[in-house]
């Protein structure tokens, strides 16, 4: 029977790679015991990650993504 052993590869015990948003977002989720609704409804606006906890960066707000939705983009769609 083969035997199986264990990779000695150093990088299988590492956690994998999370960015500062999902972190803050992971701590939300185990402050609201996993209860993902109940982190958009927070109330403890004091919390220094409360600007973060849906994911996102309020400094960054405008910056990047998709242009703002309009009328008249979404109205010119339609004809074209």
């Amino acid at each position: 029977m083969p035997v199986k052993t264990k990779s000695l590869d150093v990088r299988d015990d590492l956690p994998k790679a999370t960015t500062p948003l999902r972190a803050i977002r992971n701590k939300c989720r185990d402050c609201t015991c996993d209860q993902r609704g109940e982190i958009r409804l927070c109330t403890i606006t004091k919390c220094p990650l409360y600007p973060f906890r849906l994911g996102r960066s309020a400094a960054r707000k405008g910056i990047g993504g998709r242009p703002p939705h309009t009328a008249a983009s979404s109205k010119e769609r339609a004809e074209g």
